[in-house]
C-alpha cells in the first residue's frame, strides 16, 4: 500500500507524513469550546446551565481548529477513501488533546457506565465511501480512552443534505428527524453516559439531534467528541 499510495502531506503534498511537522505547527489546538445548544463561549465544554434542558447535550469536547490544514485533512478523510488510515493521525490529535483536558478527565471518571458512538451515516452514502469516518475515530478514541464503544445504537433513516452546504437555519430542519434508535438498544441505553464522535462541529444541529434520541431513550447524559471545530 506505501509502494502505491506513499504517504503525502495533506496541507503541502511533501512525502513522509500525512501532516507534516511545518504543517503541524499550523494546527491550534482548542483550550476552550462553545456551548453546543446555545453556540457562545463555554470555558469547561460543558453545556451552560440556563441552556440545559431534559433531551439537552450535556457538553461537547473537541480537539483542533477548523484551520485550513486540518480542512483538508478532513476532506481527504472523507472524499479519498484510500487514505483512510489518515484516521491513525487525527486520533492522535484527539488523544493528545482529551488527555490534558481535565475537565473531560473528571467526566469520564465519575462514570463507569460510559459508552462511546457516533453520528451514522445513510447507508447509500456508507455504501459510496466504504466506511464511517466517525466510526474510525471513535475506535481509537475508545481504545485509547478505554472506554466501551457500540457504533450501532442508531441509524440514519433519511439521506440528508450535507451540512456544509446549509445555511445556519437551514441545517436544523434539514436534520430534524433523520435519525432513529434501533428498538433492540432501547434497554441498553437506559441509565448510560454516551459520548458520540463526529469530525467537525459547527452549528451542532447533528450532534444535538442525536443527543435528544439517545436521551428520550433513557441515557443520563449526553456528550459530543469532534475533531475540529469553526470559530
Amino acid at each position: 500500500m506505501s509502494l502505491f499510495f506513499p504517504k503525502r502531506c495533506v496541507g503541502c503534498g511533501e512525502f513522509g507524513k500525512y501532516i507534516c511537522d511545518n504543517c503541524f505547527t499550523h494546527i491550534h489546538f482548542l483550550e476552550s469550546a462553545k456551548c453546543p445548544e446555545c453556540m457562545r463561549p463555554c470555558i469547561s465544554g460543558l453545556t451552560h446551565k440556563k441552556c440545559r434542558t431534559r433531551n439537552s447535550l450535556d457538553g461537547i469536547f473537541v480537539a483542533v481548529e477548523y484551520t485550513s490544514v486540518i480542512k483538508k485533512a478532513i476532506h481527504s478523510f472523507k472524499y479519498e477513501p484510500y487514505i483512510y488510515n489518515l484516521s491513525n493521525t487525527l486520533v492522535r490529535l484527539m488523544f493528545e488533546s482529551y488527555i490534558q483536558n481535565e475537565v473531560l478527565q473528571k467526566v469520564i471518571g465519575a462514570s463507569d457506565n460510559m459508552w462511546i458512538t457516533c453520528v451514522p451515516l445513510h447507508p447509500l452514502r456508507l455504501n459510496v465511501r466504504g466506511y464511517n469516518q466517525g466510526e474510525l475515530l471513535g475506535r481509537g478514541i475508545a481504545q485509547g480512552l478505554g472506554m466501551r464503544a457500540n457504533f450501532v445504537f442508531m441509524r440514519r433513516s433519511r439521506d440528508t443534505r450535507p451540512q456544509f452546504e446549509l445555511k445556519k437555519e437551514e441545517r436544523e430542519k434539514n436534520i430534524q428527524g433523520a435519525f432513529e434508535l434501533k428498538k433492540r438498544y432501547r434497554d441498553k441505553i437506559k441509565g448510560k453516559a454516551i459520548f458520540i464522535v463526529d469530525d467537525v462541529f459547527t452549528s451542532g444541529a447533528t450532534l444535538r439531534e442525536c443527543g435528544k434520541i439517545l436521551k428520550e431513550a433513557g441515557a443520563t447524559q449526553v456528550f459530543g467528541l469532534a475533531f475540529a471545530m469553526e470559530r
